[in-house]
């Protein structure tokens, strides 16, 4: 993209720089990587969203073909993006509507204390009903995206106002993410009332105002897994530190605990903290990388090849040696998956053929909505250690 696309109080990175107003001014002083294969992968569904919206709303020839395939799109993005392509062409048919796709949206006129602007993906006003709809294509299947509270939708839906010069009653803030699964489907809204927006403004602009102050504070948290600085944050280091030195009497850390001599209090202590610590530890790995990429030195590091996996030079030629020696075992085949057959079938299969297996468990927050299950073996542990006669562990 080019240069200035990006603003450094930018609506994608408010949720961020709301919370670690630091991250602003130490994040300009890292050179920007070059695009990631997933971002690539994700402007270009906005690009083929936007082109297949167009066609679809041209013309009623449009809305009744696949617009996706009539505008060139590849065939691996039609289901997901038209999840997207269709909301956002119903709800712009709708009579009254006034459609914006890709529109540059800033807070300007408002006089922010820095430049703050984005880009909106697509935006549907009623001056009839003073409603506004902002809708937000997530292709990512990573990380799951909220549509409630989120800054990122509410800074758009602020910037839309002011730039589209008008004063809605209520506003629809939408995500639609298509790729990941959330138990409330791939579109999910939150109604704002005008008011609240206004209200929230405040809240916006005084988090911007803190950004350009020079004791700026650093808050580590969720929020710092995409910032650039993360490797050299002062606030990741301390806190990795903190951490590991609360389980250690001497000022440099010598051997690492065995965790059977952490009590259960400690053990809660480095786990409310371990995903942050990962993620700077991975951060560091990276940065150091990329250091070591550009020719320059670190002590006791250098690069390396990694270990060579063997392949077909040409795949024609490899059949042809193969098939004449041994025949069909040349070749492996094996049934498609559920999840891939519904997707060809473009349906869901008879309940019988299919059946749920859990890959096993994983540990997470009590605040993760997925319900909490009895671990195999918890009554024998209970039994063992004189717990509780309800058959219901206790929290630790």
């Amino acid at each position: 993209m080019p240069p200035g696309t990006h603003a450094s109080l930018g609506a994608s990175n408010a949720h961020r720089w709301m919370q670690c107003p630091g991250s602003v001014a130490l994040e300009a002083t890292i050179p920007a990587p070059p695009p990631s294969p997933h971002a690539e992968e994700g402007t270009e569904a906005h690009e083929w969203a936007e082109r297949a919206i167009e066609h679809a709303m041209s013309t009623e020839a449009g809305r009744t073909l696949n617009p996706l395939q009539a505008v060139g799109a590849p065939k691996d993005m039609w289901e997901p993006l038209d999840v997207y392509v269709n909301y956002v062409t119903e709800v712009a048919s709708r009579p009254g509507a006034v459609l914006a796709l890709e529109k540059r949206l800033s807070l300007e006129p408002l006089n922010p204390p820095s430049p703050m602007f984005g880009t909106g993906d697509a935006l549907v006003w009623f001056e009839d009903k003073k409603e506004l709809h902002v809708i937000d294509l997530k292709y990512g299947k990573g990380v799951v995206v909220e549509a409630e509270y989120n800054p990122q939708l509410w800074y758009y839906a602020l910037a839309a106002a002011v730039t589209l010069r008008v004063a809605p009653d209520t506003i629809h803030v939408t995500v639609i993410q298509p790729r990941a699964y959330h138990e409330a489907g791939p579109i999910r809204s939150q109604v704002i009332e005008w008011e609240e927006l206004v209200n929230w403004k405040k809240v916006l602009f005084a988090a911007a105002e803190r950004t350009t102050k020079p004791d700026a504070g650093y808050e580590p948290g969720s929020w710092c897994r995409w910032c650039r600085a993360h490797a050299v944050c002062p606030a990741q280091r301390d806190l990795a530190v903190e951490v590991a030195r609360s389980q250690f009497d001497a000022e440099v850390m010598p051997a690492v605990p065995s965790p059977d001599s952490l009590t259960e209090d400690e053990l809660a202590h480095v786990l409310k903290h371990a995903s942050v610590i990962q993620a700077w530890l991975k951060a560091v790995e990276e940065r150091a990388f990329e250091i070591l990429y550009t020719g320059q030195e670190i002590t006791g590091f250098k690069l390396v090849e990694k270990r060579a996996t063997r392949r077909w030079a040409d795949d024609s030629a490899a059949a042809k040696y193969l098939e004449n020696l041994i025949g069909e075992d040349a070749y492996e085949r094996s049934m498609i998956s559920p999840a891939k057959a519904e997707k060809v079938l473009k349906g869901k299969l008879p309940a019988e053929l299919v059946e749920k297996h859990s890959s096993g468990l994983t540990m997470a927050p009590e605040s993760d909505k997925r319900p909490g299950v009895t671990a195999p073996g918890t009554e024998i542990f209970l039994l063992g250690t004189g717990g509780s006669d309800t058959g219901t562990p206790e929290k630790g």
